[in-house]
């Protein structure tokens, strides 16, 4: 009676599980692509436009690197640990 009933409860305190750092690094994939898409159509703009573009270009390739990695950092993290539950 004298523990919080939230510290009863493990899950999460480990951080994000496999299945969410799965979908950052779809999210960071899709960056990527969504970047590739407006490279090849930053050809045909000029002046400002074009200097939009490469900045947006710049913030999604960063986003997106950053997304993958880390989800790849701790994926790779996760399976390392063995004492998480036992195997799925």
């Amino acid at each position: 009676s004298g523990q919080p009933e939230s510290a009863s409860a493990p899950s999460g305190s480990t951080g994000p599980n496999k299945a969410v750092l799965t979908i950052r690094a779809i999210v960071g994939a899709y960056l990527l692509y969504l970047d590739y898409q407006m490279f090849e159509g930053m050809m045909e703009k000029q002046g400002m436009e074009k200097i939009a573009m490469i900045a947006v270009m710049a913030v999604f390739a960063i986003a997106a690197v950053v997304l993958i990695v880390l989800s790849a950092r701790g994926l790779m993290k996760s399976d390392g640990d063995g004492d998480a539950g036992g195997q799925a």
